[in-house]
Order: C-alpha cells, then structure tokens, then sequence
C-alpha cells in the first residue's frame, strides 16, 4: 500500500511555478512554452513588449491573494518595447518579478543594462535548453528555501 503512494503523480511533491515567456520568434516561443509545460510549470507566454508590459501590470495590481509570476523569460529585443525597457517602466517592487533576459545580442553593455533592472542573468541566444531549464531549476530551488 505505501508503494501506491510513492508512485502517485510528482505535482504533490512540487510547487506549481507560474512563468511568463516574453518571445517574438513565434517557433522559439512555442518551443520554451513546451519544454516548460512538460517541466509541469504553469506557463503564459506573449510575443511583443507591449504585450509583455501590459501582462506584467496587470498581474501586479491583482489582488495580493492572486499567484504572481515566480519568474518571467524575456528575450531583449522584442517589437515595441524592449525586455529592459519594460523592466525598467514596471520598476521595482515586492510583486515584481526576477527576469532572466535571452538575448542573440548579448554584449557586455547589454548585459550591464540588464543588471541595472535586476535581471537575474542573461542567457544567449541560439538557446541551449538544458542551461535554461538548469537556470529556471536552480533559481526555483533557492527561492523556494
């Protein structure tokens, strides 16, 4: 009988993290999206910075008992708004959540703009994603201790 138990589905044993992916490659998109979903973390993907502002205002000026993003995956570049800039017009907060940037531009002043609006890192692109999902694992485990 305790085998059954052992043998139960894994979502027992692991927090459901929310993620959004702000991606403009649709393909690059819908592929994070999948690896993510199958990863079993709650997944809401858009594909513009406009579209990545507005989702993460909204989600901040929810009620405080709604489930905020644990962690959001931005690429830099997007059509009109930036990954930073959106960042840094969201600013700072107990609700805002960390970024981690993906970027096929990754410079070292990109990379200094991306701390000064607290991104946790920045990964380049073509995506490698074992190093994202090791990334999104590690930062999950220490934000859940």
């Amino acid at each position: 009988m305790e085998a059954l138990g052992m043998m139960g589905s894994d979502t027992t044993l692991k927090p459901r993290y929310r993620l959004l992916v702000a991606e403009d490659d649709k393909a690059l998109r819908d592929m994070m999206v999948a690896l993510l979903r199958a990863d079993r973390y709650e997944v809401v993907a858009v594909g513009n910075g406009i579209d990545l502002l507005h989702t993460l205002k909204v989600s901040l000026d929810t009620k405080p008992e709604t489930q905020p993003f644990d962690l959001v995956i931005s690429d830099v570049r997007m059509p009109g708004r930036s990954g930073p800039r959106a960042f840094a017009e969201i600013g700072y907060g107990p609700r805002v959540p960390p970024v981690l940037f993906i970027t096929a531009f990754g410079d070292e002043e990109l990379r200094e703009e991306a701390l000064r609006v607290g991104a946790l890192g920045v990964l380049d692109k073509p995506v490698d994603f074992d190093e994202l999902r090791d990334f999104i694992r590690g930062y999950l485990v220490t934000k859940r201790n």
